[in-house]
């Protein structure tokens, strides 16, 4: 189900939403995407990632990949569990093996 709230562009770039939330026409559309990508820098901790997780199950995401470049590894987290794939990431109609993450190093 949809749901959107009328904004002005001032107060919605003088204001922060969490999750984000797409800003179309002067409307914020409240439909959550089909998946999210974190990509972690140094700067994240653990605390603040797992909380981005929890928003995004929350809000009704239903694929979070986190992704690790210092340590070329990832994790798939869904409302019912996380695991670490060995292969790559994927989700219906989307794979992309974790080599291809890196290959341009």
């Amino acid at each position: 189900m949809q749901a959107s709230t009328f904004i002005s562009v001032e107060e919605y770039l003088a204001s922060h939403y969490d999750p984000d939330r797409d800003y179309v026409d002067g409307v914020i559309e409240e439909t959550p995407p089909f998946l999210c990508i974190e990509i972690l820098s140094p700067s994240d901790s653990l605390d603040s990632m797992q909380e981005r997780i929890d928003d995004y199950l929350a809000f009704g995401v239903p694929y979070v990949w986190v992704i690790t470049p210092k340590s070329r590894r990832g994790w798939i987290s869904r409302r019912t569990a996380s695991a670490e794939p060995k292969t790559g990431f994927s989700a219906p109609a989307i794979e992309v093996p974790i080599a291809e993450l890196f290959d341009n190093d």
